[in-house]
């Protein structure tokens, strides 16, 4: 196969989302909320009443994946949104990317008015901060485990499937062309730069998908953000762990998170 067509293929490969089923509890839980269409096309399931909370999943993810986090959110009077981005759970689509779920964020954000938050894995941390940059009216964000930067992940997505470089670098090509914006003005470490949204990034130290250091470049350049470090959880396990869950509801829910629930690394 010529570099051209590894390129294409890779770039398909990249683009195109699986749609894993649903775990049982997730399933479950999803069967007690609203369900909801936004214009855009996009599906959501809602819980709760008040002030609203955007629940905004990882690749080949689900709104549902966050769903731990819906009771607590709940309970304490607010309402949450778990959104399933283009091209995943049950919204429409066959490809994405992180640009493209941001703009698409920004839009149910019109829809639905200014948010109390937006709790956000993953992929959906990524395109949480350039839908900020774009205009999403959140009062506060928690990225959890989200990537520093777009090239990085495609160099990880490049080692992955064992690009040649020449194919690689064709690969990159595409994506911006795709896209329709260069990679290298997509690195969420130098958007964070110029955000004030309040901002508690969780990163774990072992996460074997997105690189610790990651975790670490965001929280450095985002002025108005808290860092707290996990171990032992992961890049997944993180949305089940208790103590990430209240330390996320009570940032989101309070004027200030308690002390208690907050660490930074020494």
């Amino acid at each position: 196969m010529d570099v051209e067509s590894q390129a294409q293929a890779a770039l398909q490969l990249f683009m195109t989302p699986r749609r894993l089923p649903p775990r049982e509890w997730e399933s479950g839980l999803q069967r007690q909320g609203k369900p909801l269409t936004f214009a855009n096309g996009l599906a959501a399931t809602v819980f709760g009443e008040g002030p609203r909370v955007l629940l905004a999943h990882g690749w080949e993810g689900r709104g549902m994946n966050l769903g731990k986090f819906i009771a607590p959110l709940t309970a304490s009077g607010y309402q949450a949104i778990a959104l399933d981005g283009p091209a995943h759970g049950a919204s429409p689509g066959e490809q994405t990317n992180p640009v493209n779920y941001a703009r698409a964020m920004v839009a149910v954000g019109r829809e639905l008015g200014p948010l109390a938050g937006v709790i956000a894995h993953s992929m959906g941390a990524a395109s949480t901060a350039l839908a900020l940059q774009q205009g999403l009216d959140a009062a506060k964000a928690v990225l959890i485990a989200g990537p520093s930067s777009i090239s990085g992940v495609l160099e990880r997505f490049a080692q992955l499937t064992r690009l040649p470089e020449p194919a690689a670098e064709r690969f990159y090509q595409l994506v911006a062309d795709y896209v329709g914006i260069p990679a290298d003005e997509l690195e969420i470490a130098r958007v964070a730069a110029d955000l004030r949204t309040p901002a508690l990034i969780i990163h774990d130290a072992g996460d074997t998908e997105v690189p610790f250091a990651d975790g670490l470049a965001v929280a450095t350049n985002w002025p108005a953000s808290r860092f707290f470090v996990t171990k032992g959880l992961g890049h997944r396990r993180i949305l089940l762990d208790s103590g990430v869950i209240a330390m996320s509801v009570s940032f989101i829910t309070a004027d200030a998170p308690s002390a208690a629930l907050l660490g930074s690394i020494a």
